[in-house]
């Protein structure tokens, strides 16, 4: 007679039980970490949009206050501007960091003014999940015209 068989044969009952035992300790083991996870990875994705978009309102509300302002000196109107409005918010990334080291343009063109700034980005952690958000800002306004938000 043939033996080759007996031992695999014999090793599937164990093998089995082992598995199940396995996978019911790794259910239990969860504990809905994959819920709380996938709320924490919406719940940065959102933080940084609504950081994102604060910047996004900022810049372009000291960008008509300075042209509104009437002053000479555009780019310096700007960063004094904004040294008055800086909270020092780490989330809201490098727009501040910018604006004081002159890393932006204000150009005219056409009775237009032109505000640019490249590179920016903002931050948000929750629990594990860390995002960045990169994004430039570029905006015309032409002075006497209502703007849409």
């Amino acid at each position: 007679m043939n033996k080759r068989g007996d031992i695999p044969t014999a090793l599937i009952i164990p093998v089995a039980f082992a598995l199940v035992f396995f996978v019911i300790f790794t259910f239990l083991s969860l504990n809905g970490t994959f819920e709380n996870s996938g709320r924490d990875i919406s719940g940065a994705i959102a933080e940084s949009s609504i950081y994102e978009q604060n910047v996004q309102v900022v810049a372009i509300e000291i960008f008509h206050e300075t042209i509104n302002s009437g002053s000479g000196e555009l780019k310096k109107k700007y960063q004094e501007i904004s040294q008055a409005r800086d909270m020092q918010i780490e989330e809201e990334g490098n727009f501040f960091g910018k604006i004081r080291t002159g890393d932006f343009s204000i150009q005219e063109k056409d009775g237009k003014y032109i505000f640019e700034v490249k590179g920016l980005f903002v931050k948000s952690e929750k629990g594990y999940n860390k995002m960045t958000r990169v994004f430039d800002i570029k905006e015309e306004y032409s002075p006497g015209t209502k703007r849409d938000n």
